[in-house]
Parts: C-alpha cells; sequence; structure tokens
C-alpha cells in the first residue's frame, strides 16, 4: 500500500539519520555523556568510553561518579543538586572537579562543560569532557625547558613569542573578520532575502563571532603585557574627559537596561598617564560593571587625590561580595591567577588587562565590597614628583564647553592644577571652599553676571585676594579693573599672552619653557 511504503521509507530515513548522527557523535575526540536526574548515565559515544577506560556497556546504568575523584563525589552530588535547581549551559572543568578517574584507577585532568537536554521532569544533563592530559605534559616541558634558559635563550624566546603574538593576531583575527562581514551581508540581505529563522541562526553567528573576537584580542593583549610588549606614551590630560569618552560606547546598551552610568570626577581632574591605556582600563571597568549590574541599577565612575596619587574607582549595584568572597578576591589580584574556564567564558579576563595596565604605571588595582551591595573596583596612578599638591591651582569659571576644555589644556599642559565650574553661584562655592591660586572668569554668564561675581569676590575675605582674569568677548570696560581684576584676556583667548599673565601673578611657580609632562618618574 502507498501508505505502508511511504512509512517504511520515512522509518529508514530515521533510522540512517540516527545512525549518522551516532557516527558523528563517535567521531568527535571529546568524550560526551547523557546524565539523567538521579546521576545515572544513559547514553555515550566512542570517545567517552575511551578516555575512561570502559566500553560502552559497562557505563550505561552507572552513577556518573564513578568517574570522578573519590575525594571529590561528596561535593560532586551537592553541586549536582543546585545544577538541577537552576540548570544552565555553562563549564565546570578545572576550577571544580580537576580529574577523572579511569577504570584502572588512575586520575587524569579534565575540562567539562555541562548543557541541560530535554523538557520538565525528563530533562538530563549532557556533559562534554576533554581529557587535558596531554596539554598539561606539554605546559610542564614548557615550564621545565623554560627553567633551564640561559639570558640569550630567554631574549631569543621573547622575540620568538613577540613574533607569535604577531602572527596568533593576523592569523586568527582575520578570518574571523571575514565570517563577521560575509553574516552581516547575508543579515542585511544583499544576496537575496532569508527567512525569520535564518535570520536568528545569522544573528547567532554574527553574536558568537564578535564575542570570539573581543576574547582573542584580550588574550593577546594579556600576553603581550606578561611579555613586556606594551609600552606607555604620557602625557597630561582632564581625566574626566577621557572617561566620558571611554563610556560613550556602553551609553545605549545601559539606557536599554534603564542603568545610570555616572561621572562624578572633579573638573579639571588632571593625570599624566598613558590616555589611550587610561581610556582602555576604564573602559574593561565599565564593561565588567554592566555585565553583572542588574536592570535598574547603577555605575559610578568616581576619583580623588591620595597621597600624591590618583585614586579612581568604578562602583556598581551588582552581585554584592562577602568579606570572606573579599579576602579570595584580593588573594587571586596578588596571585593574578585565572583559571582556563575564566579565559573561555571572558570573565576576569578584562580585569586581569586591567590590572596589568594599571602595575605598568606604577599603581595598584583592587577590589572592595559596599556595603548595601554591589562593589567597587579602585586603582592608583601616581603623580609626577613635579606634580604635588603646592603646584598652583586655576579655577575656570566658564559656561561654554569648548572654552573649558581649551582653557584646560592651555593649563594642565604647563601642568598646573586646574579645575572648573559652569556658573557663577558655583564658581564662587568653589572658590571659597577650595581657595584656588588664581581665577580666570568669564563675564556672559547665565544668573549673577561676571561683573558683580568679581565684585563679590573681591568684598569676601576668604577669597579677596585670589587674582582673577577676566575672560569675554566683550570690548574692555575700566570698570573691570576698578571691580579688582588683575588683567583682561578677550575671546579668542591666546595661549602665549595667557602663559605670560600667570607667571606674572603667580612668579616663582612656573620655569620658563616647561613642557615635559613626564616629568620624573
Amino acid at each position: 500500500m502507498p501508505g505502508s511504503s511511504q512509512g517504511q521509507k520515512h522509518e529508514a530515513s530515521e533510522a540512517a539519520n540516527g545512525a549518522r548522527l551516532q557516527e558523528l557523535l563517535d567521531a568527535t575526540p571529546d568524550g560526551i555523556l547523557e546524565v539523567d536526574r538521579q546521576g545515572r548515565i544513559i547514553l555515550l559515544n566512542a570517545s567517552a568510553a575511551k578516555i575512561f577506560g570502559y566500553s560502552r556497556e559497562e557505563l550505561v546504568g552507572q552513577n556518573v561518579e564513578i568517574l570522578i575523584d573519590p575525594e571529590a563525589r561528596g561535593r560532586h552530588r551537592e553541586h549536582r543538586a543546585e545544577y538541577w535547581a537552576a540548570p544552565k549551559t555553562r563549564p565546570m572543568g578545572l576550577g571544580l572537579f580537576p580529574h577523572g578517574r579511569r577504570q584502572n584507577g588512575t586520575l587524569f585532568p579534565v575540562e567539562i562543560s555541562l548543557s541541560p537536554s530535554g523538557p520538565g521532569d525528563a530533562r538530563r544533563v549532557i556533559a562534554v569532557v576533554r581529557d587535558l592530559t596531554e596539554r598539561v605534559r606539554e605546559e610542564e616541558q614548557i615550564r621545565d625547558a623554560a627553567a633551564s634558559f640561559d639570558l640569550r635563550e630567554v631574549e631569543r624566546a621573547n622575540r620568538l613569542q613577540s613574533d607569535f603574538l604577531s602572527s596568533m593576531r593576523h592569523e586568527l583575527c582575520t578570518p574571523l573578520h571575514t565570517i563577521i562581514g560575509f553574516t552581516e551581508l547575508l543579515i542585511e540581505g544583499l544576496e537575496g532575502p532569508v527567512n525569520e529563522k535564518q535570520g536568528r541562526f545569522l544573528q547567532h553567528v554574527r553574536r558568537d563571532s564578535m564575542h570570539l573576537l573581543g576574547l582573542i584580542n584580550d588574550v593577546l593583549d594579556l600576553s603581550a603585557l606578561e611579555a613586556g610588549k606594551v609600552a606607555l606614551h604620557k602625557q597630561s590630560f582632564d581625566a574626566g574627559v577621557a572617561v566620558q569618552e571611554a563610556g560613550a560606547e556602553f551609553e545605549k546598551t545601559a539606557a536599554a537596561r534603564s542603568i545610570p552610568i555616572k561621572n562624578d570626577l572633579p573638573p579639571g581632574f588632571a593625570i599624566v598617564a598613558d590616555r589611550g591605556r587610561f581610556q582602555e582600563m576604564i573602559h574593561h571597568l565599565l564593561g565588567n560593571a554592566l555585565k553583572f549590574t542588574p536592570e535598574g541599577g547603577e555605575i559610578v565612575i568616581g576619583a580623588a587625590l591620595e597621597d600624591g596619587t590618583a585614586r579612581f574607582w568604578v562602583r556598581d549595584t551588582g552581585i554584592g561580595t562577602t568579606i570572606a568572597q573579599q579576602e579570595a578576591i584580593s588573594e587571586q589580584f596578588q596571585q593574578a591567577g585565572m583559571t582556563q574556564n575564566e579565559i573561555r567564558d571572558g570573565a576576569r579576563l578584562d580585569l586581569a588587562i586591567t590590572k596589568r595596565l594599571v602595575e605598568l604605571h606604577g599603581g595598584k588595582m583592587w577590589e572592595e565590597a559596599e556595603p548595601a551591595g554591589g562593589r567597587r573596583f579602585c586603582f592608583t596612578l601616581p603623580l609626577p614628583d613635579c606634580w604635588e599638591e603646592e603646584e598652583p591651582l586655576v579655577l575656570v569659571i566658564e559656561n561654554d564647553p569648548s572654552g573649558q576644555e581649551l582653557l584646560l589644556n592651555y593649563l594642565l599642559a604647563e601642568h598646573y592644577q586646574a579645575e572648573t565650574v559652569n556658573s557663577v553661584e558655583a564658581g564662587l562655592r568653589r572658590a571659597g571652599a577650595r581657595r584656588p591660586d588664581l581665577i580666570t572668569l568669564d563675564l556672559m554668564l547665565p544668573g549673577i553676571r561676571g561683573l558683580a561675581a568679581l565684585e563679590q569676590l573681591k568684598k569676601t575675605p576668604r577669597t579677596r585676594d585670589i587674582p582673577v582674569i577676566v575672560i569675554s568677548v566683550l570690548d574692555f570696560d575700566e570698570r573691570i579693573l576698578n571691580a579688582g581684576a588683575a588683567a583682561y584676556l578677550q575671546k579668542p583667548v591666546d595661549k602665549d599672552t595667557l602663559l605670560a599673565e600667570l607667571r606674572r601673578l603667580l612668579p616663582g611657580s612656573r620655569r620658563e619653557g616647561q613642557t615635559d609632562v613626564s616629568c620624573k618618574e
């Protein structure tokens, strides 16, 4: 009968597909096991049997703990119960149960990944097991060989490592760029339309390729830092502006999750560092904070001067840490250790890079627990010996952002400390609190006019002796000098004229022609 014939063909096709699938699983070099809620092994491929030294028949129906280090079996039962309470795809591996057990009783290093499979009560877990025996042996051989190198061999190894890193960046990133590019072309439909399901698959390919590209770049960057192949190019700059630029990439993602990113750096907070590397540090810390901060949370970036250093922090309202966890984190930072699982998942890789960059600048990095929940990652950067607190502080009262930035660049390039405010009211408060060595004042400000502000500064005992340079687009008016201004400059401000007035009004504080921003390290 036709119907019966069709059914037989379908069954034959299903059987062929099943056989082909089993063939593919058996050809996979990693061991694959399917385990039920009670820990019984339901299915396994040929590689799993070979890795552990059993036949397939000997393992089916056995409890999976037969394949685990006996000393870890108690902990494994606890973690298995926790996993079933919230099953998801994740690694297990070296950080938890580092050794598998063969039939002959020998232990060997393994790496394990877990994935839930099936619906509801019928759900099982797929475990992918990788034998790391050869990898560990090769790593030991490399360490033994490295220990026996003389200085010339070490230098040669460094050159080879540098060449290797450059080659790997090219060899690994180039095909990924191609994959990402062609995937985007398919998503855009330039070569013909794709259906909804195909489009979803392509989005997965693109997302995971971008993630892999980021991990490759991070791993290679960390390797370059470890090899001492990263040089710093220090300059003086406004850290607040650099932080704002570094955080711009996260604004859309943060806004979509209702997570404000607040830049609480004081205006004109100047430092001497490698600007690009500083922004990379902030970028990594913001990305890490955003990864763990729940919707509706908050991320705050702040800074302060402490004991000849600039201290920065990125605070989030994500998962808090206990005192015991905080001590463990501190120990991990001291040891600079990372597991293979953390590298694969990307967790803490960005923090490891940031820590290395901070140390390259001569600073320190650590993590603090917030009492109400959340975390605060802190790092310090040393200030140059020539830039101590006694260096003159200039307060810039200017409401035009471009005007603020221009004056800050002039001042910071000459190693003056500088702070900015955008209103007269804020300027009067800041001047009274900070007592700067000099004030620049724009007359065209909202609220209280600049001339009235100048008169108030000169009437207040705490600020009346502070020299004030008035900067304005208005023509010179005698009343400005009569009100107590030390000088008047018309916009656009000439840099050399401004610096000359600063040297005149703050004698002995600036050395003629001093422009070396690196000072003494």
